[in-house]
């Protein structure tokens, strides 16, 4: 029986962690100032299209995280819980295939079920 129920809670868990990275993050946007980490070579992103939504550019700190120094960095403080409030972003050339993460903890979650994400190259 306590294997069922531990199944049960995996499985809800793992579900959160896949649905957590595909939506937007309306109720953080509604907050005060907080920072977006883009991991992207690129700069200069249409502020719509990376978040998925319209957002006012006043409350928006955008950080482009660009070599792997810099992403072993982010990925060292959301696992010590330093980065929560703040959204990490992997764009994608197509806009569907962007991965959002509202939660320092919804990325950490990924990572450890998926392995490690990798920063958007420049274009050439």
């Amino acid at each position: 029986m306590k294997i069922k129920l531990f199944l049960l809670a995996f499985l809800a868990f793992g579900t959160y962690s896949v649905n957590a990275q595909n939506k937007l993050c309306s109720e953080i946007y509604a907050a005060n100032l907080f920072n977006v980490y883009v991991f992207s070579e690129q700069t200069g992103h249409d502020l719509t299209t990376l978040m998925g939504e319209q957002v006012n550019p006043a409350l928006v700190n955008i950080i482009y995280i660009k070599t792997t120094e810099q992403k072993a960095e982010v990925d060292k403080n959301c696992k010590m819980g330093k980065m929560e409030g703040s959204v990490l972003i992997f764009p994608d050339a197509d806009p569907s295939k962007t991965r959002r993460f509202c939660t320092a903890t919804d990325y950490v979650m990924a990572i450890r079920s998926e392995g490690d994400m990798n920063i958007q190259p420049s274009v050439k």
